[in-house]
């Protein structure tokens, strides 16, 4: 799984909008940006497996960004903790559902 991390650091911080990071990355950007990834691979792992471990890497891209927020009540919560919060709780729910369930176009 080499890299499922580094292309999860790519599309979790890339945001559909400028704030609150200073880059973005749409949805199509997305596609592309995997499709590519996968297609210059040497050694290609089954496509739906590849995109699973790349939600899996996306998840705990999420969770070390909110990890210490979560753990601490007292620290204050702001766009960018909303932000990876939102993302963590879609993956998870596509984790939850499981990889027979995931639509690959």
């Amino acid at each position: 799984m080499p890299y499922s991390l580094d292309a999860a650091r790519l599309i979790a911080h890339g945001s559909e909008k400028f704030f609150p990071f200073p880059f973005y990355m749409t949805d199509e950007y997305r596609k592309i940006f995997v499709k590519t990834l996968y297609d210059k691979l040497q050694h290609k792992p089954d496509y739906k497996q590849f995109i699973w471990d790349i939600i899996l890497s996306c998840l705990n891209e999420c969770i070390e960004f909110i990890e210490r927020e979560l753990n601490d009540e007292s620290i204050e919560r702001d766009e960018g903790f909303n932000y990876y919060y939102k993302n963590a709780n879609t993956l998870a729910d596509i984790i939850l559902k499981g990889k027979k369930q995931l639509k690959i176009s």
